[in-house]
């Protein structure tokens, strides 16, 4: 292994190790948080899964979720923990989507360079062919990351 690349692993390891300890010293303090900010609607799982809001239990242990460290007072949903669970699996789909669009494009540009620039080598077209088989590889999963979410919605409401 080359010095940049154990430099470059110890460096994520920090990181990593960063973002993980920062929520487990707030944690030890006062507990975990019992809500959780909305970014997605959810009504139809609980009428009060609404998205812009923090929703919780009745009577929460702790609840701060912009971090400043002081509490806030959530809105009762019955089914809050479903609502936060699920809000964060389209969270994380939304970003998987954008990523995903961007190496759509990316692989297709790709592959439209190779075709453009090919001059007739047959190996420069097989390489178009390749990427754009990769590329709809790539549309796949775009299409996969909004049809999961649903699916894990299905299930757990």
């Amino acid at each position: 292994m080359s010095r940049f690349s154990i430099g470059f692993a110890i460096s994520l390891f920090c990181f990593c190790f960063g973002l993980a300890i920062a929520p487990v010293t707030s944690a030890a303090i006062h507990g975990p948080n019992e809500c959780c900010f909305l970014d997605h609607d959810l009504a139809d799982v609980d009428s009060n899964c609404q998205a812009g809001i923090v929703v919780g239990p009745q009577r929460p242990k702790w609840c701060d979720v912009d971090g400043d460290g002081s509490p806030e007072t959530p809105t009762y949903a019955s089914r809050w923990a479903t609502c936060c669970f699920l809000d964060s699996v389209y969270t994380i789909s939304d970003w998987l989507f954008m990523a995903f669009i961007a190496l759509t494009l990316i692989v297709f540009g790709i592959a439209g360079y190779f075709f453009l620039f090919s001059g007739g080598s047959s190996s420069n077209i097989e390489k178009s062919k390749n990427f754009l088989v990769w590329g709809i590889v790539a549309l796949a999963f775009v299409l996969l990351s909004k049809v999961i979410p649903a699916i894990i919605k299905a299930i757990v409401a």
